[in-house]
């Protein structure tokens, strides 16, 4: 639950404060662009960066497809955040759609792991739930994992609406090498690190 409240917390941050942030985008001609993030763009289905030029003070704007890669700059860590763009699901797979179509433009996704043939991302979204009296919005992450000879990334979670392995047997249905990682998936292990998944898939994809 910690856990859980603090990705919140540097979701909070990362979408919503990185106005002061130190950025660094890399095109796909290979050019670097360097200024100061001037709005989010890390959330939901945003597939456009808001940059500020320091030296010529003017606001540019670079869409996705046209971005390699994103660094932007966390200075309460002291580190640089990797985000790529890439076409993504707009939801975990279910019984009704079991292979969810992807966002219509390419989303900014957070780098976590890059392995030899498998990557784990994460990707900020807001929500909101409805109660009697009140509407509650925040945020959430979503997990994401992209073979690399494939062409869009697919989220993964283990949820208790379709059975607690159930939901990951379905995503990685068609990866063979996944049925005994998931069969011996300890449950208090994944939510503990959610990416160890993925990188014993990229293991087994040797």
């Amino acid at each position: 639950m910690k856990k859980l409240f603090l990705l919140f917390m540097l979701c909070m941050s990362f979408g919503f404060s990185n106005a002061q942030s130190k950025i660094e985008i890399t095109l796909n001609d290979g050019n670097v662009v360097k200024g100061v993030a001037y709005e989010g763009f890390i959330m939901d289905n945003y597939h456009k960066i808001w940059m500020k030029d320091v030296p010529k003070g003017e606001k540019e704007t670079y869409e996705s497809s046209e971005v390699k890669s994103v660094r932007l700059y966390d200075a309460k860590d002291n580190v640089w955040v990797v985000y790529v763009p890439m076409k993504a699901q707009r939801m975990l797979p279910n019984i009704w759609a079991k292979n969810p179509k992807p966002y219509k433009n390419p989303v900014f996704l957070h780098l976590l792991y890059e392995g030899k043939h498998v990557s784990a991302y994460e990707h900020c979204i807001s929500t909101q739930n409805t109660t009697k009296n009140h509407q509650i919005t925040g945020t959430n992450w979503v997990y994401y994992f992209k073979v690399h000879d494939e062409d869009v990334a697919k989220t993964y979670w283990m949820g208790y609406s379709m059975g607690l392995k159930a939901e990951l047997k379905l995503v990685f249905k068609k990866y063979p090498q996944m049925k005994d990682i998931i069969k011996d998936l300890d449950s208090k292990a994944f939510y503990k690190d959610p990416i160890e998944i993925i990188r014993k898939f990229d293991e087994a994809l040797k």
